[in-house]
């Protein structure tokens, strides 16, 4: 979860969005060397809440009338997925993360002229615990941004600063 979007950046005009996000991670480790090991880690997004964004209504061509504000839905995928390791203790990996994928929302985001379907990228690093003998447990940071890549009249980018909690599997 994002709380309050920064604006005024060069990845993001749009300040005041809270990002709410619900994701499944895999990954696979592709090379090893040691204490180090990179792998691959796509992402799918069967739930993304945008609030704030503005409510309209076609006017003419390219008018629009803001009839209000509110939260709008979306899913999204990344394909391509990255992540470095870093095993510390038995027990214990530091993980630098990046990836990069698509949006489609129900509805123009973050502004009428924009576009439903967006480009987004993410990377971040968490800290990530075998709990049990196959649980793990991951908390850590993103910073993430998505915009339409300038296919549509405006493109203004929102990025936020998200945390996360993941509990999962490891294979075995």
């Amino acid at each position: 979860m994002a709380r309050n979007s920064p604006g005024d950046s060069h990845w993001g005009g749009v300040p005041d969005r809270d990002h709410f996000l619900v994701g499944l991670h895999g990954s696979a480790i592709v090379a090893r060397i040691g204490s180090l090991s990179l792998a691959y880690a796509p992402e799918v997004l069967p739930v993304f809440v945008l609030t704030k964004n503005p409510k309209y209504r076609r006017v003419a061509g390219n008018w629009y009338q803001v009839t209000g504000e509110g939260p709008v839905y979306g899913v999204g995928i990344s394909p391509l997925g990255l992540e470095g390791r870093w095993q510390l203790a038995p027990s214990t990996v530091v993980v630098a993360t990046g990836t990069v994928g698509a949006l489609r929302f129900t509805r123009n985001v973050p502004a009428p002229d924009a576009r439903a379907f967006n480009y987004m990228f993410d990377y971040g690093a968490a800290i990530q615990v075998t709990a049990r003998r196959h649980t793990i447990i991951r908390a850590g940071y993103r910073f993430h941004h998505f915009s339409n890549l300038y296919r549509a009249p405006t493109n203004p980018g929102v990025v936020g600063n998200v945390f996360y909690l993941g509990v999962g599997q490891t294979p075995g």
